[in-house]
C-alpha cells in the first residue's frame, strides 16, 4: 500500500489470475470481488470502516511497452480509468522499491514519466524523489502530463464574470493564455 494524493493498494493482476491487458480490461465480477475483498481486509488491518472507500486499489500489470496496465476499483463499482489521484499514488509507488508497481517496472531513475493505460484511456504521469541523508527516499513531487484546465463557458451568478475571476476558476490562466 502506498499513500500519495490517496492511499492505493497495488496488487499484480497475474497473482489475481490476470495476465494480459485484454483480460485486465474485460474481467468482471470474479476479478471485482476479489479485489473488494482485498481492499476491504487492507481496510480491517489498518482499524479503517471496511464498507468506506479508503484505501483504494487497483490491479497493475506491465503493459509491453514500458508503462503499466492498471484497473481501479472505485466503491461500489470499476472506476471507468483511474482516479487522478490514483495515477500520481501508482507514480509515486512506480519510484519506491519493494512495491509492486516497481517490482514490476524495475524503474531507477527519478521523475521518469509512466504511461498508466486503463479501459478509458491513458494517462502520463511522473514523480520526483529526494535521496535522503539516511539513505530512504522522499516524495518531492508527483504530476499528471497533459492534463489542461480549459475554460469551456461561463454561467453567470448574479454579478457578471470578470476575467480574473475566471482566471481563478482555470487555475491561473485565462482562455487566451491557454491558447
Amino acid at each position: 500500500m502506498v499513500s500519495a494524493g490517496n492511499p492505493y493498494v497495488f496488487v499484480h493482476a497475474a497473482d489475481l489470475g490476470v495476465h494480459d491487458m485484454p483480460a485486465l480490461f474485460t474481467a468482471g465480477e470474479p476479478l471485482f470481488e476479489a479485489m473488494s475483498r482485498i481492499r476491504r481486509s487492507v481496510a480491517a488491518l489498518l482499524g479503517w470502516p471496511s464498507e468506506g472507500a479508503f484505501p483504494k486499489i487497483a490491479a497493475v500489470l506491465p503493459d509491453g511497452a514500458g508503462g503499466l496496465a492498471a484497473r481501479a476499483v472505485s466503491v461500489p463499482s470499476w472506476h471507468p480509468t483511474i482516479a487522478l489521484t490514483g495515477a500520481v499514488c501508482l507514480a509515486a509507488a512506480a519510484g519506491l522499491a519493494g512495491t509492486v508497481p516497481h517490482d514490476l517496472l524495475h524503474r531507477t531513475g527519478p521523475g521518469q514519466v509512466l504511461l498508466i493505460t486503463t479501459p478509458g484511456g491513458s494517462t502520463s504521469v511522473s514523480a520526483v524523489f529526494d535521496v535522503r541523508a539516511e539513505g530512504g527516499r522522499a516524495l518531492r513531487r508527483a504530476g499528471i502530463r497533459g492534463k489542461r484546465v480549459r475554460y469551456l463557458s461561463a454561467v453567470q451568478l448574479g454579478a457578471p464574470a470578470r476575467p480574473e475571476h475566471v482566471a481563478a476558476l482555470v487555475g491561473g490562466h485565462t482562455a487566451e493564455e491557454e491558447r
